[in-house]
Order: structure tokens, then sequence, then C-alpha cells
């Protein structure tokens, strides 16, 4: 079900399409019982083979599926499938069919689905990231480690490393290691952490990795999801100082934590 909501970015036509596919693919199987049509029934079997196959690779851990852009892929049968229940309700015939879709596409473009990862355009706006950066640089001693979780990371290194050669890093404790320039970056081994996930990290760094005993951290957020400032309430964290934040997604800030 996650897959057809996410292939037609609606929770409801998503379920809609997905009970056509059903009745579609059916149909087609049972065209061999009962019209002696292999065609039809080998054809139902092309269209539902995709889709076991990847929940076989994703059940042995081979592949992901979901509703995410991995499985996008499967549109391509999913849309055959659905339109087999369609196009018999209608005979055949393309008029009705094009009427229907100008009479539903408006209302499906005006309520579909919200990309988990889409950004308003005035937060993607150069200068917030500009005036992060020089605020990290201009609070930050490079002494002091910057942590960030997998996709902050991605512009730490850009915007402090892309001058100099990839360095190497270090794995421990399900963080990883790595110089950007002059500052010494730990980062988190999620894509966008959660505070639990932070917290959780950072508790993991003071216990092992030979890391000297720390009780504050610097740390820089940006990207899709949560801002980390808004989401460290209930994480254990004693205190936050020396906040800025630049728009809704990125944030730059000391945190305190007890021993």
């Amino acid at each position: 079900m996650g897959v057809f909501q996410f292939l037609f970015a609606s929770d409801v036509w998503g379920v809609v399409a997905l009970l056509l596919f059903i009745v579609g693919v059916v149909w087609l199987l049972g065209a061999r019982a009962f019209q002696k049509r292999r065609d039809l029934a080998s054809f139902g079997i092309l269209l539902l083979l995709p889709f076991v196959l990847a929940m076989i690779a994703a059940l042995l851990d081979l592949y992901p599926y979901g509703g995410t852009r991995h499985c996008t892929y499967l549109i391509l049968f999913a849309t055959a499938g659905i339109s087999v229940p369609i196009a018999a309700a209608f005979r055949q015939r393309l008029a009705p069919i094009v009427l229907l879709a100008v009479l539903l596409l408006p209302y499906w473009y005006l309520h579909h689905a919200k990309d988990p990862q889409q950004m308003d355009p005035k937060e993607q706006k150069q200068e917030l990231m500009a005036n992060a950066i020089e605020d990290l640089q201009t609070s930050v001693p490079p002494s002091e480690p910057v942590f960030s979780d997998y996709q902050a990371s991605i512009m730490l290194a850009y915007y402090l490393g892309r001058d100099h050669p990839p360095p190497p890093q270090r794995e421990c404790g399900g963080v990883s290691e790595v110089q950007y320039g002059a500052y010494h970056v730990v980062i988190l081994g999620v894509w966008s952490a959660t505070g639990d996930q932070l917290i959780s990290g950072l508790d993991g760094l003071r216990k092992g990795c030979g890391a000297a005993p720390r009780d504050t951290f610097w740390i820089f957020d940006a990207g899709w999801g949560t801002n980390l400032l808004d989401d460290l309430g209930p994480s254990g964290a004693r205190s936050i100082s020396q906040r800025q934040r630049f728009g809704e997604t990125i944030s730059v800030f000391k945190l305190r934590m007890d021993r």
C-alpha cells in the first residue's frame, strides 16, 4: 500500500489504485481458466512479477522496498494493471476515459501528498547557508569538534573541505570522524538524526573511541527533516546555548549534556 500511495502521491488514490491493480491482475490471471486466453494470463504474471521480485529482494535485505524512489520503476507495471479494469469498465472507449482524467487530475494535483523531502524555496537561499558557515567559523574554534548527521555533513564537506583532497575517515562507535579544512567533524551514522539519536550518538562517543571526556558539543544541523533545535526538548540534554538559526532548516548551537 505504501508503494502505491507513493507512486500516486495520495493516501486515498493510492489505495484506490492498489485495489484496481489487484482487480486487473486477478482478471488477467483468470482469463486462462475462463476465457482460454493464455496471452492475458501471461500478461498478468508479467505485471505481478516485478512486485514479487522486489519484495523478495527486500526480505533478503538486498534492495529497499517501500514508498521510496527506489521503487519508481514499478509505476510502469502498476499503471498497466490499473488500466485493465478501467478500460473494461468503459468498454475500451477512449473518449470517456480522457474526460474522466480531465475531471480528476486538477483535484488530484491540488490535493496530492506532500513530498516528505520537499523544502520551501525560501529555505533554499544560498545566503542562509553562507551565513551559517560564517557563524560556525566565527563561533567554533578549530580545536573544537563539530557534530552533524550524515546529510548535514555533506554540506560541511562542500563548504569547509571542497578545496582539499578527500580526507580519510575514522570509524568508531557508530560515528565517523573526518577533517574538513580546519575543522574536525564527527558524523552520526544516520541520514537525518532525531534529538534522541543525537544524544545516543554523543553518549556512545563519550564512552568509547578513546575520546577525551566532554560535556559540551557544537552541533551543525541542515537539510530535510525536523531541525534538531526543535527536537531536543525531551532528549535529556541539559542546556542549549549560543543557538543560531538560519531559516527553518539550518542551525548552529552548543549543547551541554549531563555526565
